[in-house]
């Protein structure tokens, strides 16, 4: 779709567990956590892909990229 998670190799079944250090259990954990950053700024994000943990960098995109 060309956003910044599927630029940053964010595949459709893969399941985040952290951002930037912090666990994540739900899809409104998530959301808050990303809410809390801006345009621009980078998110470490830790997923588990069929069983394999794998860290992904994901740039923030703004509304109108």
């Amino acid at each position: 779709t060309g956003g910044a998670a599927d630029k940053a190799g964010v595949k459709i079944d893969d399941i985040v567990t952290k951002i930037n250090g912090r666990k994540v259990k739900t899809a409104p954990e998530l959301q808050e956590l990303v809410g809390r950053n801006r345009p621009g700024d980078e998110l470490e994000v830790l997923v588990n892909r069929k069983g394999d943990l794998k860290t992904l960098y994901v740039t923030l995109k703004g509304g109108d990229e």
